[in-house]
């Protein structure tokens, strides 16, 4: 039995990550099924993340011995559709160039299958590990929904399969139909938010309250236009946080605001209602785009143009300089006068490269053909739904990473009290200090007046003395002239 080891954000409260996974899986078993290995094949599915941040930053190996049992047991690692290059502000680069050495250990063969890249400096030493950790494993293919150019440095010089493809997600109205919404709401408006420092984070200047206002504004141009907006997320918690602020700070009702689209069924049951979609995050986009569902998306992140551009409706990709409700609404309005189809040898391409893939990973002899379009669209099997099991594991992994945001802003804020008692501490002993110095202060310019007063008696007195001295040297000196006169006149009459 071979054994691929899926690699995903699926454990993630980002439904987005989960879609990507759910449909990686629906692609793979076709893929098997193909091939005609689907019994002999298994599908073992891991978060990225069971490389831990705290790895990241200790390196201690006793954090990586889950992750390093994995890929010692599989004889496939397969990256599906994550940005696991992503380098900017989060550890991704350096989870997966560890992936990488431990595949490179065990010898085992790697895909990156649909992953986002989506920047690429080529000085920077993060790229550069990633590029290294490429060239230095067994990778037999890459495809990117992404940059071809961005991905096409970092395997430059190696012999493997680097294509552009679609994502995954692109298929979500076949692996999905179970899920959708029986009918729609009529003039029903998505409105997909990001958390608040989403868009300072990506380099742009637009604060949380920026956010907020064109949120509101984005609202009423719907009213104005006779349709019901409804403010929500694909899960993600900090996305979902500042929904909450909105009904807080900004009186949102909350009959406008959904909450809780935490599975992939929610999400695509809750876009498949809608009669039209505004989303900052790139998959609700995605899906939108295989349901059929007019959508437009902001450029928050580099990736949601280039999904845009790739299906041949760049402008709907609405830039961050100069944005506001008037603008969207009027690209909406254009995207619902004219609905994206999806583009059908785009879309089969991800899977042909998925088939050939692992092909040429696991069974290099295999020669069956890869299915038609048609082929593969009346095999691909349907999502099976998520069991109680998953949506429990799933929720307990929300509000776990949920609790490290909490604990994390209490230590912070155990830490910033100690600092302000430490000031205030600080605060007191130099007002102290400054009493014991005015007291010292006091008592010495009580001194110099005392001096001072000596000093303007001494004067006097000097003044006095002086005074006596030049009568006394006066006296003394018109004495010793009358002596003088005296004594020449007796002398001369001695002399006559």
């Amino acid at each position: 039995m071979k054994k691929v080891l899926l690699l995903t954000n699926a454990d993630y409260d980002n439904v987005g990550d989960q879609m990507i996974e759910a449909c990686d899986r629906a692609l793979l078993q076709a893929a098997f099924e193909n091939l005609g290995v689907l019994d002999e094949t298994e599908i073992i599915s891991r978060g990225v993340s069971l490389i831990s941040t705290d790895y990241v930053k200790q390196q201690d190996a006793r954090l990586l011995k889950e992750a390093e049992q994995a890929v010692k047991e599989s004889d496939l690692l397969l990256f599906g559709g994550a940005p696991v290059f992503n380098y900017r502000y989060e550890s991704f680069y350096e989870k997966t160039a560890t992936w990488l050495s431990l595949a490179q250990k065990y010898d085992k063969p790697v895909i990156f299958s649909a992953i986002g890249v989506e920047h690429v400096e080529e000085n920077n030493p993060k790229c550069q590990r990633i590029k290294q950790a490429l060239h230095d494993a067994n990778v037999v293919m890459v495809t990117t929904r992404d940059g071809l150019s961005q991905l096409e440095w970092y395997v430059e010089g190696l012999d493997l399969i680097a294509e552009k493809v679609a994502d995954p997600a692109v298929y979500t109205k076949e692996i999905f139909t179970p899920y959708l919404a029986k009918e729609k709401e009529e003039k029903s408006v998505g409105i997909f938010i990001l958390r608040a420092n989403g868009f300072l984070d990506n380099g742009h200047d637009f604060t949380r309250d920026d956010a907020a206002r064109l949120w509101l504004d984005v609202m009423e141009k719907c009213k104005e236009n006779g349709y019901t907006p409804y403010l929500l997320t694909s899960g993600f918690a900090a996305d979902e946080a500042f929904l909450d602020y909105m009904i807080r700070h900004y009186h949102v009702p909350k009959e406008n605001c959904i909450f809780n689209v935490n599975t992939p069924e929610d999400l695509v049951y809750q876009i498949s209602r809608m009669e039209a979609v505004i989303s900052c995050r790139l998959h609700p986009g995605i899906l939108s785009y295989s349901l059929g569902v007019p959508a437009v998306g902001i450029q928050w992140n580099p990736k949601v143009k280039m999904f845009y551009h790739e299906i041949g409706y760049e402008d709907r990709a609405i830039p961050m300089e100069g944005i506001d409700s008037v603008l969207l609404w009027e690209r909406l309005q254009e995207a619902m006068g004219d609905v994206a189809e999806r583009d059908e040898i785009r879309a089969w391409h991800t899977y042909e490269t998925l088939v050939e893939g692992v092909r040429k990973a696991l069974y290099p002899k295999n020669r069956e053909a890869v299915w038609s379009r048609e082929e593969f669209l009346e095999r691909i099997r349907p999502y099976p739904g998520t069991t109680k099991e998953d949506y429990e594991k799933k929720l307990e992994a929300k509000f776990r990473r949920a609790y490290v945001t909490y604990n994390n802003a209490f230590q912070k804020g155990q830490k910033l009290q100690k600092q302000l008692d430490e000031t205030k501490e600080k605060a007191k002993n130099s007002h102290e200090h400054a009493l014991a110095l005015k007291e010292k202060n006091l008592r010495l310019q009580e001194k110099v007046t005392r001096l001072n007063a000596r000093n303007v008696e001494l004067k006097g007195k000097l003044k006095d003395a002086r005074r006596e001295l030049n009568e006394v040297y006066s006296q003394s000196l018109i004495e010793t002239v009358r002596n003088w006169r005296k004594g020449k006149k007796e002398h001369e009459k001695q002399d006559s």
